[in-house]
C-alpha cells in the first residue's frame, strides 16, 4: 500500500488532539490537493500516488458524522528552535529518530487494530529542515484510545 505524499500547504490542520514527548497530533480537516495549475507538478509523483491523493481528499471526512478522518504527526516546535531556554540538540536528534522509525513501522505494517500510516510530507527527511511541520504523517484520526 502507498504512502501519498503532501505538500504542508495542501494539509487544513484543525485542533490539537494531543501530545507525546516529541510530538504534536492535529486533526486534519481537510486537504487542498495542488495541481499542475497550482505550485505542484503532478509528474512527481507516479500514478498510485496521485490516485492515493485523490482519494484521501475524497474521504477527508466520514460520511455518517462528517468527522475528521485523519491527524497530522509532527515534531513540537521546542525541539527546533535553539534559541529556547533549555533546548538540547540530543532531544531533537531523538524526536527526529522516533518520527522517522515510526514511519518506518508503520508502512511497513498491515493489521487491523494498528493506525495506518496514509500520507507523509512529500520532501522526505528533508523536511526537518523546514521547521516543526516540515516532515509530517498523515496517519488515521483516533476517536477512543486504549484508556477509553
Amino acid at each position: 500500500d502507498c504512502v501519498a505524499p503532501f505538500l504542508r500547504e495542501e494539509i487544513n490542520r484543525g485542533p490539537l488532539l494531543g501530545s507525546g514527548e516529541y510530538s504534536h497530533v492535529y486533526e486534519v480537516e481537510s486537504f487542498d490537493i495542488l495541481t499542475a495549475h497550482g505550485s505542484v507538478q503532478d509528474a512527481k509523483w507516479n500514478a498510485e500516488e496521485l490516485e492515493k491523493r485523490r482519494l484521501m481528499k475524497e474521504c477527508e471526512k466520514y460520511r455518517q458524522t462528517n468527522n475528521a478522518r485523519y491527524a497530522m504527526k509532527h515534531i513540537k516546535k521546542e525541539y527546533f528552535d535553539a534559541s529556547v531556554e533549555g533546548y538540547d540538540s540530543d532531544a531533537y536528534v531523538q524526536a527526529v529518530c522516533d518520527l522517522t522509525l515510526e514511519a518506518e513501522i508503520l508502512a511497513s505494517l498491515a493489521h487491523p487494530n494498528i493506525i495506518k500510516l496514509r500520507g507523509a510530507t512529500h520532501s522526505g527527511v528533508d523536511g526537518f529542515s523546514l521547521g516543526p511541520g516540515g516532515y509530517f504523517l498523515i496517519i488515521d484520526r483516533l476517536f477512543e484510545t486504549l484508556d477509553q
